[in-house]
């Protein structure tokens, strides 16, 4: 039995948000306990919803020695509700971290830029900000990238 196109698309979906959630959570460095900031009033769920200003994720479609072109999702970017996709460069130096971060086992793997290939789902962490910049830049310098793979391409 197949499986309906639009079946499919809302799987990916959900799939990529819960990976994007689960990067930001582990790329965040948590303070002690006695120095976290007072919430001012927020809700959890105001805080949740916060999507870090220096934060893009996408799909690679081209790639060359020192950068790669993204289909960024700004949708979770302030100002940017209701937008799908942006075309973004990233680009990479030598102080770039650049890791494999496995969804299930939540281990990660350091690679290099060369292991990154066409259709490879990444979050990256910008130098930039992503919420004033995002109309206006079409480069953006990554510190962190984080190639995202599923338990499916884990023994590949």
């Amino acid at each position: 039995m197949k499986f309906p196109m639009n079946k499919i698309l809302l799987i990916l979906v959900i799939l990529v948000v819960i990976v994007i959630v689960g990067v930001w959570v582990s790329m965040k460095n948590v303070p002690e306990e006695s120095s976290l900031p007072e919430t001012g009033g927020e809700t959890e769920e105001e805080q949740l919803t916060d999507y870090p200003d220096n934060l893009l994720e996408g799909i690679i479609f081209d790639i060359d020695s020192s950068s790669f072109v993204i289909e960024a999702d700004v949708s979770k970017i302030e100002g940017m509700e209701g937008e799908e996709k942006m075309e973004k460069t990233i680009e990479v130096s030598e102080d770039t971290e650049i890791i494999i971060y496995n969804l299930l086992t939540q281990e990660t793997e350091s690679i290099s830029l060369g292991d990154l290939e066409f259709g490879d789902n990444v979050v990256v962490v910008t130098e930039e900000s992503t919420h004033s910049d995002i109309l206006t830049r079409e480069k953006f310098t990554a510190t962190k990238v984080s190639k995202m793979i599923s338990p499916s391409q884990s023994s590949q």
